[in-house]
């Protein structure tokens, strides 16, 4: 959790806070809260309509360029 930070663009839709598989980011009144459980998965990353999480500079390393389609993914039998 220490390794994303919010930017302005965040419009607080909860959309992260709704996908995080280990109910690691909360909102605490207008602002979006990463706690210490979270496991890398980037589901917040890389559905955030707004693009509004951006990663620290250590974990940039690990974000794809064109990000990916987690929903397609999620669905597809052959992963």
């Amino acid at each position: 959790g220490n390794s994303f930070k919010i930017s302005e663009a965040c419009t607080l839709c909860n959309t992260c806070v709704n996908v995080c598989s280990t109910s690691n980011i909360s909102r605490e009144g207008e602002k979006l809260i990463f706690g210490e459980n979270c496991i890398f998965c980037m589901r917040c990353l890389y559905t955030c309509p707004q693009k509004a999480i951006i990663p620290h500079w250590s974990a940039r390393w690990a974000v794809l360029k064109d990000w990916y389609d987690l929903k397609k993914i999620v669905h597809d039998p052959a992963i």
